[in-house]
């Protein structure tokens, strides 16, 4: 395990409309105020990156962060902002504008993946304090970013009941953020959300990446399987 803490100091700026490649980005800041830059494909620890602050160019993106297959941690930029620039670039589902993006998500036949973010502190409700992200450590307040599945709440890399389960609780109680169900950051959890949970559980493939913490046991067997019960009932309505 490996603690990728941003350099001080050092902060890149991406100017100009081409592309630049890296292997990640472990800094203070970023700013990609045109073009793209892109982490290449990875999708293993030593793709993560770690960085302080990010910015796409103004408050309307004009360039874009492609993390493709590669996980993120934010320490200071607001959560809000990177979700903004996340909704933006994904489009409802297009992923062909600027902000933060994943061409993996974009290129991806059954359009069942995306970036998921949570809070390190949300992170830690599921996984205990302490635990670690792409193998990095990380505080409360920052950001952690996942290309996963739509659904897959908890970032270990599939879909199944206990992610149906935040979803039923997110609905009932009227929650919102991605640990919640709000897999499309649009403030709610509503049929949506729904939609792409289930696009999510049926095209899965194999685990995606990244999770090195085993998922808590917490959530009974008995539970699991009625949340998946209910989950089926809606996909046949």
């Amino acid at each position: 395990m490996s603690d990728l803490r941003p350099t001080a100091s050092i902060v890149l700026t991406k100017l100009g409309n081409g592309s630049l490649a890296v292997n990640n980005l472990r800094m203070n800041g970023v700013a990609v105020n045109s073009g793209a830059l892109q982490v290449i494909d990875n999708g293993t620890n030593s793709g993560a990156s770690k960085i302080g602050t990010i910015s796409f160019g103004g408050p309307t993106p004009t360039g874009s962060l492609d993390l493709v297959d590669n996980a993120l941690i934010v320490t200071t930029t607001p959560r809000a902002t990177l979700t903004s620039a996340i909704t933006f670039a994904r489009n409802g589902g297009a992923w062909d504008q600027a902000g933060l993006t994943s061409s993996a998500a974009a290129e991806n036949p059954q359009h069942s993946t995306t970036l998921g973010l949570m809070s390190g502190t949300e992170y830690f409700s599921i996984y205990g304090a302490g635990a670690t992200f792409a193998g990095q450590t990380v505080a409360g307040a920052d950001s952690l970013i996942k290309y996963t599945y739509y659904g897959d709440t908890d970032f270990n890399g599939i879909v199944n009941f206990d992610d149906y389960a935040r979803v039923d609780a997110g609905f009932n109680n009227s929650r919102s953020g991605w640990i919640n169900g709000d897999f499309d950051f649009n403030g709610v959890v509503n049929f949506d959300d729904y939609a792409l949970i289930d696009l999510g559980f049926n095209t899965q493939g194999s685990a995606l990446a990244m999770q090195a913490v085993p998922e808590p046991t917490t959530t009974s067997i008995i539970g699991g399987l009625v949340a998946f019960a209910a989950a089926t009932r809606r996909r046949r309505t």
